[in-house]
């Protein structure tokens, strides 16, 4: 075995034994949810708002869809509209109307020079001179955190994310730890081999890193989507002459360092 690998990996399967050091393997868990309800896979917590989104994989948020002045539209909130024959606009943070005739204001009050209708609200805007509105400002779930609307965390040890118009989390698990593992099978020989890997106990929808390895440490990556189940299957032609050591094992691209699966080790048919 490769000594640099042998530091750094301590499970390996070499043409389908395994060899395991200090790391041992996981051992089968009972999966649970803290938030939400488990369907057989990961933790179901609910469906997506319209505007709904989940921050740093960990809590979820909906963006404002409510008015806390003014009439919700259905995109902003609507706040008033400037007189027939008159122009509304912004100046220094205020919004106005041109006068009619004579100086007069159908709406706001007049300042010398035109129509005072008000103070401009933090996210208030004139459209296309006629009309005055604000964006959304309010939550109609969740809690208002000065920026989005929080609905809820995912909760410790488990990630949260999107699936098929779902809210999801990973489940909790008791017992010890899974560890990330994945299989490598060959078919064809010579220019024509064809590898592949199959990939389990990974995080649902990351994407997966599947690093290839030959005997001169050229290395060769390929991504891959991991599926709701926590697996994944990545197949690969590789030219190989027969006998020659290629060395296989996947991460997850997010976190690297600590998603590491085995080492597979094999030879080219």
């Amino acid at each position: 075995m490769n000594t640099l690998i042998k530091l750094f990996f301590n499970t390996m399967i070499v043409s389908g034994l395994v060899i395991t050091g200090s790391i041992k393997p996981g051992l089968p868990q009972a999966k649970s949810c803290a938030l939400g309800t488990f369907d057989g896979f990961n933790c179901y917590v609910g469906p997506v708002p319209k505007t709904g989104f989940v921050y740093q994989q960990k809590s979820f948020y909906m963006k404002y869809d409510q008015c806390s002045s003014g009439k919700n539209d259905g995109v902003n909130c609507f706040l008033n509209v400037a007189p027939a024959g008159t122009k509304a606009f912004v100046y220094k943070n205020q919004f106005y109307t041109t006068p009619l005739r004579n100086n007069q204001c159908a709406l706001g009050t007049f300042d010398g020079l035109n129509c005072y209708v008000g103070p401009v609200p933090k996210t208030g805007f004139v459209y296309q001179r006629k009309s005055f509105y604000m964006k959304y400002d309010q939550c109609s779930s969740g809690k208002n955190d000065g920026v989005n609307c929080f609905l809820n965390v995912a909760p410790a040890g488990t990630i949260a994310y999107i699936d098929m118009g779902g809210f999801y989390t990973t489940p909790s698990e008791s017992g010890a730890p899974t560890l990330r593992s994945i299989t490598v099978s060959s078919e064809g020989s010579g220019s024509s081999t064809i590898f592949t890997v199959r990939g389990n106990r990974f995080t649902p929808n990351r994407r997966v890193v599947v690093r290839i390895t030959d005997d001169r440490l050229r290395q060769i990556q390929i991504s891959e989507t991991v599926e709701r189940s926590g697996s994944f299957v990545s197949r690969r032609s590789a030219a190989c002459n027969s006998g020659a050591r290629l060395t296989f094992t996947a991460f997850e691209d997010a976190n690297p360092n600590g998603t590491f699966a085995n080492v597979v080790v094999t030879n080219c048919p």
